[in-house]
Formats: C-alpha cells, sequence, structure tokens
C-alpha cells in the first residue's frame, strides 16, 4: 500500500510514456468472453488506442490518464472493478445515439459496462480514477464477434 501524497504535486505531458493497447499492458488483468479470444481483441485496438498515464498516486490516490482514440475505433462494451469520470479534449465519441464532444464527459460506476466509436476525428479524452490505475480490471462484456468492426 502507498501512502497518499500529502503536498503539491505536478507531472509534465512530455515525461510520461505512451502506453500502446496490444503491445503493453497499462492495467490489471483483462477478462474476455470465450466467443472473443482476448489476443483477437488486442490485434483489433492495436495501433487504434494509446494511453498515457499523466498521474498516478497509487491505490490510496487518485490517477488521471489520458487516451487517444483513432477514428472510427470501437471499444466493445466493457466495465472495470473502478470508477471513472471522462473528459472529452479533442474529437468526439459516440455512446449509442449520443455524440459527446470536447468539453462533454461521463461518469462510469464501477461494475457498470459501457462502449464507444471513436468520432471520424478520432477522441482524445482524460480519464479520472479513485486509486492506481494499474490495479483497473477490464472485464469485456460484448460477447458477439461480428462487433469487432471499426466505422470508416
Amino acid at each position: 500500500m502507498t501512502a497518499p501524497i500529502t503536498k503539491i504535486s505536478f507531472f509534465h505531458h512530455e515525461d510520461n510514456d505512451v502506453v500502446v493497447f496490444g503491445e503493453h499492458q497499462m492495467t490489471g488483468q483483462m477478462a474476455m468472453p470465450e466467443s472473443i479470444p482476448e489476443e483477437t481483441y488486442r490485434e483489433f485496438l492495436k495501433g487504434r488506442l494509446a494511453n498515457r498515464i499523466l498521474f498516478d498516486q497509487g491505490d490510496e490516490g487518485v490517477s488521471l490518464v489520458e487516451s487517444d482514440v483513432a477514428p472510427g475505433t470501437h471499444v466493445l462494451a466493457h466495465k472495470h472493478n473502478k470508477g471513472q469520470l471522462i473528459l472529452i479534449i479533442e474529437g468526439s465519441m459516440r455512446q449509442g445515439g449520443r455524440v459527446l464532444n470536447p468539453g462533454d464527459g461521463y461518469f462510469t460506476p464501477a461494475g457498470k459496462a459501457y462502449g464507444f466509436i471513436a468520432g471520424p476525428e478520432g477522441c482524445r479524452y482524460v480519464e479520472f480514477r479513485q486509486g492506481s490505475v494499474r490495479t483497473v480490471t477490464t472485464d469485456v462484456t460484448e460477447r458477439n464477434p461480428a462487433r469487432l468492426v471499426h466505422e470508416p
């Protein structure tokens, strides 16, 4: 267990490495349905989703991650063990019939499934969580392999 940081802490965007989905694991474990093997999903998103851990205080603190998603990328429905607060910075994303643009965002409670499709210009957002991003688990809830399709 890491002690919480009790002083002002700074971070610089450029000092943090980019973690490309499918090449490296940023979070804890990922669970997939039998109908969609993990390697298939990693290949599906490889090079289309990149994350940068901007700040991570450990499980007793908070974390902030920046994500860049390529245009038309379909992130299948999934859920996490920790809630998250998302703020769209650039581009857009669609969740069902709702389009989110810069300045828009959403909160997803722990255990609630969600998915999205990045807009035609892609999407960049920041993700705030209580606790470390490195202990976040992902459970992909989509079971239909036909959904492994990106929009043009």
